[in-house]
């Protein structure tokens, strides 16, 4: 059962997690119309298969996961751990909405096909960054507070956690890198 003080954790990671959300979405509508074009390019070239997803994908998602997990295992770490998240989420929704008013809502169903990886990530990050902040929590208690907690355990779950994570991250990248392009989304 989760305690207060996870429940309160969870509940910032949530509220803030919409917080970004909508400010990434928000901020197309304050973006110059050159900012505009470009990213109307970027989605033309996306959509006929000219802007290629690198293989960089599966190392640039495994490192973000480890550099939370590490973040995790510091008393400092738990700031820069949400300042990532809550830029993934920010990137996310910008991402989105620019997919929206590039194909319209009739292209609802394939820009949600083509972002399912990012959904999955979203969802990884949530969970990683959510027991990184934790791990942090229970150090901070436990150097600086004198609370004494099992940290064998803590750090043993932690660690189950993040192998998990790096499995499911590597399957979405997978998924985005070798699956979604035969899928000719944009055709």
């Amino acid at each position: 059962m989760i305690n207060l003080r996870k429940n309160k954790l969870l509940f910032f990671l949530i509220l803030f997690s919409v917080f970004f959300f909508i400010i990434g979405f928000l901020f197309y509508f304050f973006i110059g119309d050159s900012s505009k074009e470009i990213i109307t390019n970027n989605i033309n070239l996306l959509i006929n298969n000219k802007l290629i997803n690198s293989k960089d994908v599966i190392i640039n998602n495994i490192l973000t996961t480890s550099i939370v997990f590490i973040l995790g295992i510091s008393v400092i770490g738990i700031v820069i751990i949400l300042i990532i998240y809550f830029f993934k989420i920010f990137i996310f929704s910008f991402e989105f909405i620019s997919l929206l008013i590039n194909l319209k809502l009739k292209g609802i169903v394939i820009i949600l096909l083509y972002l399912l990886p990012n959904i999955i990530n979203i969802l990884i990050y949530f969970i990683i960054c959510y027991y990184a902040s934790n791990y942090s929590i229970f150090l901070i208690k436990n150097l600086f507070f004198n609370k004494k907690y099992n940290m064998y355990k803590i750090t043993k779950k932690y660690f189950i956690i993040y192998i998990i994570c790096l499995v499911f991250i590597t399957l979405s990248a997978l998924l985005e890198l070798f699956i979604l392009p035969k899928l000719y989304l944009f055709k």
